[in-house]
Parts: structure tokens; sequence; C-alpha cells
């Protein structure tokens, strides 16, 4: 059985798809600013001793 939540937000994603391309739909799901907060994300890693020879494992569970 589906979580209210979860068939609020495949509904905004059908809506969202509706009207525009899917990387834009996407980002506007979730709060928008993917770009931004990537930027803000790596700085933080740089600030925590992430070095080039490092790597960075994202594990996301969304369904697109």
């Amino acid at each position: 059985m589906k979580k209210h939540f979860e068939k609020d937000y495949n509904r905004l994603v059908k809506e969202k798809l509706s009207v525009d391309n899917r990387k834009d739909a996407m980002e506007q799901s979730i709060g928008g600013n993917f770009h931004h907060f990537g930027i803000l994300q790596r700085e933080l890693l740089l600030q925590q001793g992430l070095r080039d020879d490092n790597s960075n494992f994202s594990l996301s569970t969304g369904k697109y």
C-alpha cells in the first residue's frame, strides 16, 4: 500500500512531466537547484578532506 506522500509525489512528477522536459521536471519535483546544491555539497566534502584521488558513493532510493 502506497503512503499518501508517495502518491502525492508521483502525481506531482506526472504533472511536471506533462509540461516540461524530464530533467527540469525531476529537478522541480524535489525543490530544484540541483546545480547549486551540487556545488555546495562538493565544497563541503572538500572542506571535510575529500581529495582528488578519493571516491564518493551516492545512493539514491528514489523511483526515478
